[in-house]
């Protein structure tokens, strides 16, 4: 694209390629460079066999602390010097660039972000747009104008635009070389990436990168052409005189320009992206500098052992010091004549004997004298930034062959929680063993696979590589248990994980995710362990406690049984109501009255409503999610029995299967129990997809009898029903969330209504739940009704079990012989 039509000079030279034209080779060099280097990445991730939806974070406060771990108390010490030195130097630039002080408004980066990048294309086309510009190619022209009074030492004919400056170079390199450095020791990064899942930091991170090139590239670069076209207007704030170095140097060329084009909008903009980005870079390094201090200091070398409410209280105290701290260097700063420019030359290599060396010894060999005018020359910083960058290297290898240490990166892999929140009411399900097990989530894939993406990254494999198995490297370790049963059905309960084994992901329902589509995952080998034979049955229960999704909650539960992970489950969430009281998680404030214990399950939220006499929980009502039928009368094939029967389809945390035993001339009666077991099975695999709900398969087949032997005199509906759930698993309570499918079809067929009667649920082995209708609701299925279901029962506990779980153990993870 040809901007502007230049007037034929001999006396010019034609620079040999369009100015639009190099910009544009730039840019797509920048560009094949960082997707060439996402690709490479991708291949050796491929190779490696690494999978990011699986990787983890190691659980350490901050990056300093793996340091620490890993080179000892002068390494750790040192790089927490340099990390507090460049969080203080960066916060100094801002606020040196902002030119005030601002008080801080911690809003999230998204959105001071979005601001800035609305402000910053709004005042880019109003420069270009304004009266006195107008266009790019009269913005060109005004460029050249400006020419005769700024020469460029070192360009071509001291030209504005051409790309040949000798000061361009030196001083990107000072720029990449600083900026790497400053990247490197701003903890500021790291924090962040140690919060955010890591499958979403390397693109966060490549997006905000790409991102980034706006500013320089649209509105650096058009407002300081715009500067030096305007300045020599009466429009321009300074006129009748140019823009001082101090001026430039502090970068205040753009609200210059910006109330030139603009007026007092054009201030506001300014002030306003510069409040944003001030506030958003301050609360990040204040942040940064404030975990330093309570984690890398107070936690390592004072209190080893300081609790949650001691941690809180020093990261308040950093955020207050390093406040002070970083406004009196500022404001020395200033008075003494230390400007932006000063402090981004200087940036990369203070602290470092090789480069400070160095960038003295050029700046007084260059000018005769060391001040702030000759070391913030270019050259001098130049060099001394260099020398900062590639003396390590020499450092390192010699110190390594003088003294080297056989480190075990191993180390790396005992991980430490942050806080342990022995303060807070549910610290035993947040807190995990700090020393534990180790295990590789990695799936075993075909050796052709791996072969041709090693090919890709021009390895060759001499031997097929081994096939790791999620019990390579674990090594024996304890775990504890508290089992309880509801009416009869157990429940084993897991409070305290070992270290890796829980997914990273938000929600309880991605965590369940996550497990069941990696059939080699520590969690799912963990289940097993606990739920088969030797430790289990081949009917055992349990659940393995969980952060919350959100505060809206206590904690998190991943319901589990021989088979696998369930999305609902009824008697565990009245059994964990009944132990959350006892271990004080959720506590009971008055000796009379009732507790609402809230639980985020796989399905959703539900509550343990428990009832409280004397201090001792009585019964648990478990008001499930919003439940419905979805499909009537469907008719299943039964080949063992030489006809069809019909079933009713309704969802409640879990999809379910019902029908009247009597089609089958089944009582519900123990006797009865390996029949039921195979016609569960049989009913199941042949109704199949049909089932299928969203993302709910068929999990369960109630087979009721209506009456049973429940007395005459109840109120309601009165059923005895077995379940058979999973693949032939026998359900010896009524079933919870199988009662709140069974409320609502007595909905759906006009039997049951809030408010109105019940349903008297009894088991096959005659303990019992009463189920109710809460309210009705609006159903997402059409033609059918929708409630929310409550199922009052009782949980007892059983004991507390601590098993040892051992990879070399012959029959490890466990049997089953049903």
């Amino acid at each position: 694209m040809i901007l502007h039509h230049r007037a034929v000079d001999d006396s010019v030279i034609p620079s040999p390629l369009p100015q639009s034209v190099g910009y544009g080779v730039v840019v797509a060099l920048g560009l094949l460079f960082a997707f060439g280097m996402m690709g490479v990445t991708a291949i050796l991730k491929k190779t490696l066999r690494e999978d990011n939806s699986k990787a983890e974070t190691p659980k350490r406060e901050n990056r300093s602390r793996r340091i620490s771990g890993g080179f000892g108390t002068v390494a750790h010490l040192s790089f927490t010097f340099l990390a507090i030195v460049n969080n203080l130097l960066n916060t100094i630039n801002m606020i040196l660039g902002a030119s005030a002080a601002i008080s801080f408004l911690f809003l999230t980066d998204y959105i001071h972000t979005l601001i800035i990048l609305i402000l910053c294309c709004w005042l880019t086309a109003k420069v270009i747009a304004c009266e006195a510009i107008g266009s790019i190619g009269r913005l060109y022209d005004m460029v050249l104008a400006a020419e005769e009074q700024h020469f460029v030492e070192g360009n071509y004919r001291g030209s504005l635009l051409t790309l040949t400056s000798q000061q361009g170079i030196f001083f990107a390199i000072i720029l990449l070389v600083s900026n790497f450095g400053a990247v490197i020791m701003d903890t500021g990064y790291f924090l962040k990436a140690f919060a955010a899942s890591p499958k979403a930091v390397v693109p966060g991170y490549v997006l905000g990168g790409v991102s980034y090139f706006s500013i320089p590239w649209c509105l650096g670069t058009v407002v300081g052409m715009a500067s030096l076209g305007l300045e020599a207007l009466p429009v321009f704030p300074t006129y009748p005189r140019p823009m001082t170095t101090s001026e430039v140097t502090n970068g205040l060329a753009l609200p210059y320009v910006a109330v030139a084009v603009a007026g007092k909008g054009g201030a506001v903009a300014v002030l306003l992206m510069t409040f944003m980005a001030v506030t958003s870079t301050l609360s990040a390094q204040i942040l940064a500098v404030s975990s330093i201090l309570t984690f890398d200091i107070y936690r390592v070398y004072f209190n080893k052992k300081a609790g949650n409410k001691e941690v809180i209280r020093w990261g308040h105290l950093g955020v207050v010091l390093f406040g002070v701290v970083s406004a009196g260097f500022t404001a020395m700063f200033h008075y003494i004549g230390v400007d932006m420019g000063w402090t981004l030359y200087m940036l990369a290599f203070l602290g470092m004997a090789t480069g400070l060396g160095v960038w003295l010894g050029s700046a007084y060999a260059f000018s005769g004298e060391v001040s702030i005018s000759s070391t913030g020359g270019t050259l001098a910083c130049m060099y001394g930034t260099v020398a900062s960058l590639f003396s390590p290297m020499v450092y390192s290898i010699c110190i390594s062959l003088i003294k080297p240490d056989n480190y075990d990166w191993d180390d790396f892999k005992e991980e430490t929680l942050a806080i342990d929140s022995e303060d807070s009411p549910i610290q035993n399900i947040t807190t995990q063993q700090r020393k534990s097990p180790e295990s590789t989530s990695i799936p075993i894939s075909d050796g052709r696979v791996h072969k041709r993406w090693a090919r890709y990254a021009l390895c060759r494999l001499k031997t097929p590589p081994a096939m790791p198995t999620n019990t390579t490297r674990m090594t024996p370790f304890w775990i504890n248990t508290e089992d309880w049963h509801t009416a009869g059905e157990p429940f084993r309960i897991v409070d305290k994980l070992p270290s890796g084994y829980l997914p990273e992901d938000r929600t309880v329902a991605e965590k369940r995710f996550s497990i069941i589509k990696d059939p080699a995952h520590p969690l799912d080998t963990l289940r097993q362990s606990l739920c088969h034979e030797p430790r289990g049955h081949a009917d055992m229960y349990g659940g393995f406690i969980t952060p919350p999704n959100d505060s809206g909650a206590h904690f998190g539960v991943l319901f589990w049984h021989k088979d696998g992970f369930s999305t609902a489950c009824g008697h565990g969430t009245i059994a964990l109501g009944f132990w959350a009281i006892a271990n004080g998680i959720v506590k009971a404030t008055e000796e009379d009255g009732s507790v609402q214990v809230v639980i985020d399950v796989p399905s959703g939220q539900v509550t343990a409503s428990v009832a409280i006499q004397q201090g001792k929980p009585v019964h648990a009502d478990f008001v499930n999610v919003l439940s419905y039928q979805f499909a009537k009368t469907l008719p299943v094939d039964i080949p063992s029995q030489g006809k069809p029967i019909t079933v009713d389809l309704a969802f409640s945390g879990a999809v379910y299967a019902t029908l009247d035993a009597a089609q089958l001339h089944l009582g519900v009666e123990p006797n009865q129990c390996n029949d039921f077991i195979k016609l569960g099975r049989e009913i199941k695999s042949a109704i199949g997809q049909r089932a299928n709900h969203g993302v709910y398969e068929l999990y369960g087949v109630i087979f009721y009898n209506e009456n049973g032997d429940v007395e005459d005199d109840a109120d309601g509906v009165k059923q005895r029903n077995v379940t058979v759930f999973a693949d032939g698993q026998i359900d010896r309570s009524p079933c919870g969330s199988g009662t709140g499918a069974r409320l609502a079809v007595l909905l759906a067929q006009g039997r049951l209504g809030a408010g109105r009667s019940k349903l008297v649920h009894r088991s096959i082995i005659s303990t019992q739940f009463e189920g109710s209708i809460l309210s009705e609701e609006v159903s997402p299925v059409k033609d059918f009704p929708a409630c929310i279901p409550r199922i009052r029962g009782s949980a007892n506990l059983v004991g507390r079990m601590s098993f040892h779980i051992d990879p070399a153990d012959p029959i490890f993870p466990g049997f089953l012989l049903r």
